[in-house]
Parts: C-alpha cells; sequence; structure tokens
C-alpha cells in the first residue's frame, strides 16, 4: 500500500454495532485501539491529536465509541471486553 487509507468502520460486539474511525498509514507497523467512555468520544479533539501522533509514528489507529449503546444488560464493560 502506498498510500494512506481513513475509512468508517462498523464493528460488531455482543449484538451490537459500533462505528468508528479508521486510520492506517501506508507503512503501519502496528495499530491501536481507542475504546472511548468515560465522557469523551472519537471526535474530541484531544483524542484526535494523540492518534494524529500515533499515525505520524506509523501506527494505525481504530477509534470507537462504546458509551451510549447501553441496552437492557448491555453495558460499556461488556462491549470492551468483546472488541
Amino acid at each position: 500500500m502506498d498510500r494512506d487509507l481513513d475509512s468508517a468502520v462498523r464493528i460488531p460486539a455482543v449484538g451490537v454495532i459500533l462505528d468508528g474511525d479508521l486510520v492506517l498509514p501506508a507503512r503501519a507497523t502496528g495499530v491501536v485501539l481507542f475504546a472511548h467512555g468515560s465522557g469523551s468520544s472519537r471526535h474530541s479533539p484531544r483524542n484526535r491529536l494523540v492518534a494524529t501522533k500515533l499515525q505520524a509514528a506509523g501506527y494505525a489507529s481504530v477509534t470507537i465509541d462504546p458509551k451510549g449503546y447501553r441496552t437492557g444488560s448491555l453495558n460499556e464493560g461488556l462491549i470492551l471486553r468483546q472488541v
């Protein structure tokens, strides 16, 4: 791959679909998964800055927002264990 990939992703987990963003630098050497919660989101400027720094260092990033996907007994902790 000779160019970066920046794409929306949908990740199935525990009966729900988690929306997120994938940024894959051309020569990525690893991947970092950000599972935001506690008032943070994948759209926050601080989280975007951290992801951008990691991408510049050659790491792909996947950012998802498990917060807000609670239904019945389903909770954020359970979703995070499944991702």
